[in-house]
């Protein structure tokens, strides 16, 4: 075999690996598009959730007044679902406006306590836009459990603290029912 055809050779086998390889990454690529399209599916399915509970029974005039809070170092905060003395179940779907500086990678702890401390339920708050803004964003979460709780409930949303420094937390809890 002369220099030139050896030459053709690798050149033809670099060319079959390098298609290969760019045909793995686009499959492996398209894979991590179709999840994500599969939970931005899910988050508007839940969306229209949250906002038919949180709308049901509601005028426009009273929603926005009723639903206002106002955090421990008094961050304007904004919560849907579920008001202050609502009756709740399991699951508990819970949406509404956080500052963007309350989360950490787009996220933040929400728990729901009974009146003796326990921690009944407890899941991330996702924030439903871009998160590097201190301007309020649509949050939701979903907060399922099978334990009965003892007594009044509370809903706590906590300020994502990843430093965690003490100068750094906040926090807003509801009463429920």
């Amino acid at each position: 075999m002369s220099g030139f055809a050896k030459t053709l050779l690798v050149t033809l086998l670099c060319v079959v690996v390098a298609l290969g390889a760019s045909a793995g990454v686009y499959y492996w690529q398209q894979q991590k598009i179709d999840t994500l399209t599969d939970k931005n599916t899910n988050l508007t399915s839940d969306i229209n959730v949250l906002e038919n509970q949180a709308n049901a029974g509601k005028t426009p005039a009273t929603t926005a007044a009723t639903n206002e809070y106002t955090s421990r170092k008094g961050v304007k905060l904004v919560v849907y679902t579920p008001t202050k003395g609502e009756q709740v179940s399991s699951p508990l779907y819970v949406s509404g406006k956080v500052p963007g500086s309350w989360s950490f990678e787009a996220s933040f702890p929400i728990k729901l306590v009974d009146e003796t401390g326990n921690v009944i339920a407890q899941a991330q708050g996702t924030l439903l836009d871009d998160w590097m803004t201190s301007a309020l964003l649509p949050f939701n979460a979903k907060l399922s459990w099978t334990t009965a709780p003892k007594g009044a409930l509370s809903l706590v949303l906590e300020k994502d603290n990843p430093s965690g420094m003490s100068s750094n937390e906040d926090s807003l809890t509801i009463q429920l029912k």
